[in-house]
């Protein structure tokens, strides 16, 4: 039997795993799943820490599938360094971004820091010159996601912070979007109330109340000046939000795609491996 090795930090590692075992019942998955977060120190990975992580499995395993977008950038490094292990990598299909019927005009890219500042997203800009490119902020969802804190009321409001989202209480046949006030107000609200909870420590509370009240009004001054957008597209460039990708779809609503690229790592670990007949879209 042919092993892989997955390897990854946190839960996008885990879901990875756990796609590649359901394709692949002929491959013996091992997971590496550096959860301690030793190889991921400031924005970019650490090569010398991530080789020492997989030493005991280079040479010994069939494919090590690098199971994260931002891991995957050390994909060439790790190439030239040890010619004789196959890796993979997260890419973009971009075939299948670009088939629709109508071309993308504004694409959000949900990623983390280290994702954003890579080469990856000169590659967007190049491949889609046409579109506009949102970078919304992210970066504390895999913390959640990796907690279990990242529930659908969560993805609702963080998504509402840069995105129109639908109105609660449709079903998915019924879904509009439209402006969602209260909900932003609420995670404006809560913010500067964490804020001011840390300022006012030991004030009077008279002072307190004063405080909180100015802060109310500028974050509800602020949250009046923010422009929300409706993409038409959102790729998924970072394994961890596989887990929300249906909560994704939901709060967006169906005119907008949602796209991860699980199938075309499925592909390329196949290729690797030589293996033929899997696609991804078998009945589940």
């Amino acid at each position: 039997m042919r092993k892989i090795v997955v390897f990854d930090s946190g839960w996008g590692g885990e879901l990875v795993a756990d796609y590649l075992m359901r394709e692949l019942s002929v491959v013996e998955v091992i997971r590496v799943i550096d959860w301690a977060h030793r190889a991921y120190r400031g924005l970019e990975p650490n090569f010398e820490i991530t080789v020492d992580l997989l030493r005991p499995y280079i040479g010994n395993v069939d494919l090590i599938v690098l199971g994260g977008y931002a891991v995957g950038m050390m994909l060439g490094d790790l190439e030239r360094t040890f010619p004789a292990q196959a890796f993979v990598a997260p890419s973009v299909n971009y075939d299948k971004i670009l088939r629709t019927r109508q071309y993308p005009e504004q694409v959000a890219v949900l990623a983390g820091a280290a994702t954003r500042s890579s080469e990856l997203l000169q590659e967007l800009r190049e491949k889609l010159p046409y579109s506009t490119l949102i970078l919304p902020e992210c970066e504390n969802w895999e913390d959640l996601i990796d907690n279990n804190l990242m529930t659908e009321d969560v993805v609702r409001t963080e998504l509402a912070w840069d995105f129109v989202v639908c109105k609660q209480g449709l079903d998915s046949s019924e879904m509009r979007c439209g402006d969602d006030t209260v909900l932003m107000q609420e995670k404006s609200l809560t913010k500067c109330s964490l804020a001011q909870a840390i300022k006012n420590f030991g004030l009077a509370a008279e002072q307190a109340r004063q405080e909180e009240r100015r802060a109310t009004i500028s974050a509800r001054q602020a949250q009046e000046a923010r422009v929300r957008t409706k993409p038409d597209l959102v790729l998924i460039l970072n394994t961890h939000f596989w887990e929300i990708k249906p909560e994704i779809e939901r709060n967006l609503g169906w005119q907008v795609r949602v796209l991860d690229f699980r199938e075309k790592l499925l592909h390329d670990v196949c290729a690797a491996l030589k293996l033929r007949g899997v696609d991804g879209r078998r009945p589940k």
